[in-house]
């Protein structure tokens, strides 16, 4: 099983819309070297398993302002922005990625598993493979979205 790892830090630009489908609409910038813009549109669906999420590709070094005039002419409204860092592990049958980003000081640390197919043993694995990680407590599984843990904290409304 080989493993490829890439480090990468961008800035997310996270709108909001009128659509009550669509849970957030997210513009990640190519900030940073290696970064890689896009623009992803997501779903409200609690299910993990049957979501619908769509990303289009920009070039490289699209004008920020350019993407932000079109998402409004969109109806998107701005909602906050977060720069983050990721460790991404591609492995075969899945991958691993960890965040690390900070929201107004307080720093947010998530591990998140993308499995190329619901395959609940290869889950298991990994959740095995990280419990000899210091502070990882695999009872804690977050069922939000990075949208939803950044616009609840601030509001702080659960934090």
């Amino acid at each position: 099983n080989s493993t490829v790892m890439i480090e990468i830090e961008s800035t997310d630009h996270y709108f909001s819309n009128d659509n009550d489908k669509i849970e957030f609409v997210r513009y990640r910038q190519d900030d940073v070297e290696g970064a890689k813009p896009d623009i992803t549109i997501k779903n409200f669906n609690v299910s993990q398993m049957n979501r619908f999420e769509l990303t289009v590709n920009l070039q490289n070094k699209t004008n920020p302002k350019d993407v932000m005039y079109f998402l409004k002419l969109l109806g998107c409204k701005y909602e906050f922005s977060v720069t983050k860092k990721c460790q991404i592990y591609t492995c075969k049958g899945y991958t691993f990625v960890y965040y690390e980003f900070k929201v107004d000081g307080k720093l947010f640390k998530i591990i998140e598993v993308e499995l190329e197919k619901v395959d609940f043993n290869i889950l298991t694995q990994v959740e095995d493979m990280l419990v000899e990680l210091p502070g990882f407590d695999p009872t804690a599984v977050i069922t939000k979205s990075k949208y939803q843990m950044i616009k609840e904290y601030l509001n702080d409304s659960t934090y």
